[in-house]
C-alpha cells in the first residue's frame, strides 16, 4: 500500500469547554473529533495538542499513533524537546478563525 500525501486545513473550535478539531479537504469536512483541552494527538509525523481553542503542532521524527498510557513509552526526541524547552523547533499556534 502506497502512502498517499494529503493536504488538510484544520480547525480548532472551543465548544462546551471542550476542544473541537476538524480536518477539512476543500470545503469537505473529512474528520471531527471532540477531546479534552491538554491531550496530544499524534500520527504520521505530526503530532498536534489542542487546548483552549488552539491547535500546536510538533514535527516527530518517528510515527507513534495512539493514547500515551502505560503499555506505550515510546517518546520521539522531537515529543521529549517540546516538553522540556531543550532541542527542535518552537511549537506554532493556530487559532479558530
Amino acid at each position: 500500500m502506497a502512502n498517499t500525501p494529503y493536504k488538510l486545513d484544520l480547525v480548532v473550535a472551543r465548544v462546551n469547554g471542550q476542544d473541537k478539531v476538524t480536518l477539512y479537504a476543500g470545503d469537505v469536512e473529512r474528520v471531527t473529533w471532540t477531546r479534552g483541552s491538554g491531550q496530544i494527538l499524534t500520527g504520521g509525523r505530526v503530532g498536534v495538542m489542542v487546548r483552549g481553542g488552539a491547535a500546536r503542532f510538533q514535527e516527530l521524527e518517528q510515527g507513534d499513533v495512539g493514547h500515551p498510557g502505560p503499555r506505550r513509552r515510546e517518546v520521539t526526541r522531537s515529543t521529549r524537546s517540546a516538553k522540556t524547552g531543550e532541542r527542535g523547533r518552537p511549537l506554532r499556534d493556530l487559532r479558530a478563525s
